[in-house]
């Protein structure tokens, strides 16, 4: 039976400009030269322009909609001290129409970087198909953007409905049950889309760059580490942020050790899933499996690369999250999340570029100041994000009143 205890109120006012006004300024600008960017180097150097821009679009879509993901993941899991996070994360959802718009370009320069249309593999076919393969991953995406909506759209009615109020548990307000128990189912149908979605994305993004490598495990580590990027995202901007919008009752010290321990363990599983995916490959030594892990391992210039993501994307963060005091101080632990961020990146990179450019990195100018674009435009989402949810869910801090189960 739920019973009803005493319940503090939302205390965490709305900011006004979460993101500052001059930050989104210079994202604006930053996402103009972005484009200009993209544009100039179709042109000039078309091939390493495609094939970072496939890379960009697959880390900072994975980003925005793994930040999403994760508040699914808390409400499910009905954590009760996640209620700053969630609304951190929900705010990713601001990203999908640029990950949508992202279509447009990608289905104009499929020749570019998809070498099966040019050469098409009868076994493939038709799953290797330009009007099924966009179709396919449009479709899946759309959906998660969908359900992430209506999951949004559930927490603005909660704000309507209670305001600043904290609802309670029990007989007094059975409409909170209702809503909660919705939440949680769409919330099961969602993750479980969520893990579909992002392999089949794996596979047509990633793996079909390679047409003739097979990989089993390419889905699985792909989305896993989404949500280690992810959840690096959200301590990195809980830091930030936490002051500038009221959120310091709901971010403390005990908030920040239990995300930190979400990143280490992710990071430690992200390196496992990194590792057997080369242990694999390199055990069986079959050609049609080493085409992938020659020009990334062993060879130049992806060789040091290699190495540069396992220590900052894997062994720093690891190294620094042992820390318990580290993990409990927010500006410290931004540290190890910033690794991550700038680690994962270079990971996408890794998995894309190499496939079709072995020799040579690739990285100009262009994919420079285009992956500037992105971090613009990301902010700027983020920004317009932050002020469409509510600044602490009442339906969140209603779980610091769900009783625990005594066993």
């Amino acid at each position: 039976m739920l019973t009803h205890s005493a319940q503090p109120e939302n205390t965490a006012p709305r900011a006004a400009q979460p993101v500052p006004t001059w930050l989104q300024a210079v994202s604006a600008v930053a996402a103009v030269v972005g484009i200009a960017a993209a544009a100039l180097g179709v042109q000039q150097r078309p091939l390493s322009t495609w094939l970072y821009l496939v890379a960009n679009f697959l880390y900072f879509m994975g980003l925005a909609q793994g930040i999403v993901t994760w508040a699914v993941i808390f409400r499910v899991a009905q954590a009760r001290w996640t209620p700053a996070f969630s609304r951190f994360g929900r705010a990713g959802l601001a990203f999908a129409p640029v990950s949508m718009l992202l279509f447009i370009p990608l289905c104009m320069g499929r020749e570019t970087y998809l070498v099966w249309i040019r050469h098409p593999l009868p076994e493939k076919l038709p799953w290797l198909s330009a009007g099924f393969f966009f179709a396919r991953n449009a479709i899946g995406l759309a959906l998660l953007f969908l359900i992430s909506w209506y999951v949004l759209r559930i927490h603005q009615q909660g704000q309507r409905r209670w305001g600043s109020e904290t609802p309670r548990w029990g007989q007094a307000d059975q409409q909170l049950e209702q809503i909660s128990y919705r939440l949680t189912a769409v919330g099961i149908a969602y993750l479980i889309l969520f893990a579909f979605v992002f392999t089949v994305v794996a596979m047509d993004f990633v793996q079909s760059l390679m047409p003739t490598w097979y990989s089993t495990l390419i889905g699985g580590y792909f989305f896993i580490g989404d949500l280690y990027l992810s959840i690096a995202t959200l301590i990195f901007m809980a830091a930030l942020l936490r002051r500038r919008m009221g959120l310091d009752r709901l971010l403390g010290p005990e908030e920040f050790q239990n995300a930190g321990n979400l990143l280490l363990g992710f990071g430690v599983f992200t390196t496992g899933l990194f590792w057997a995916q080369f242990l694999t490959i390199w055990y069986e030594n079959k050609p049609v499996e080493t085409q992938y892990l020659i020009p990334r391992f062993y060879s130049t210039p992806w060789h040091p690369v290699s190495w540069a993501i396992l220590v900052v994307a894997l062994a720093i963060p690891f190294l620094l999250l042992q820390s318990r005091e580290l993990k409990r101080t927010p500006s410290a632990v931004a540290v190890p999340a910033a690794f991550v961020i700038v680690g994962m990146w270079m990971e996408r990179v890794f998995l894309v570029v190499p496939s079709l450019l072995p020799g040579e990195l690739g990285f100009g100018a262009a994919p420079a100041l285009m992956t500037v674009g992105f971090v613009g435009a990301l902010i700027l989402a983020l920004s317009v994000g932050l002020k469409w949810t509510p600044p602490a869910s009442p339906l969140d801090l209603a779980l610091k009143d769900v009783p625990k189960l005594e066993l």
